[in-house]
């Protein structure tokens, strides 16, 4: 099977958005909007997504807010097809509940098997895993954090290309 879609996490999967780290924690997104230009896109982001995009459909799936994550994308020039942030889940709902893959997988009528899910966090792993997606690691991060339960970690998003 081809994959059809693809998930990814928004911060520190594809931004490097762990300056903001302490308004995040806090969850002081008009603050994190007021620094963006703090964060910084990872290295071949940008080609990667482009790559994926011409076969596959490309969803942000976060635990932040929308407004916050749809100014970073909109700084970035980042294309998607789908966000789903934190207040699209129901209460309780947010990863590593599945909910929000499992939204992404029904919008586009798309099976676990033929979608891969990209992160950086264990709680990534573990919502990926939730949904019976493959999760691959985002090794590229500053802040990986490889305990999660990983089908394979990437070092650069090009690695992940072939699998695609």
């Amino acid at each position: 099977m081809s994959t059809r879609l693809i998930i990814m996490d928004l911060d520190d999967t594809i931004i490097n958005s762990h300056p903001l780290k302490g308004y995040r924690d806090n969850r002081n997104w008009k603050a994190c909007v007021r620094n963006l230009s703090e964060i910084s896109l990872y290295n071949e982001i940008p080609h990667f997504i482009e790559e994926i995009r011409s076969t596959a459909k490309l969803a942000i799936a976060t635990n932040s807010v929308s407004f916050y994550a749809e100014a970073a994308l909109r700084y970035f020039d980042i294309p998607y097809d789908l966000l789903v942030a934190f207040h699209d889940c129901p209460s309780g709902m947010h990863k590593p509940h599945p909910f929000s893959i499992t939204k992404c997988l029904q919008t586009f009528s798309v099976p676990p098997n033929e979608c891969l899910g990209i992160g950086d966090s264990s709680i990534d792993a573990t919502a990926f895993a939730n949904a019976n997606i493959a999760a691959i690691g985002a090794g590229w991060s500053d802040v990986f954090d490889p305990t999660g339960a990983w089908a394979s970690i990437a070092a650069r998003p090009s690695d992940i290309l072939p699998l695609t």
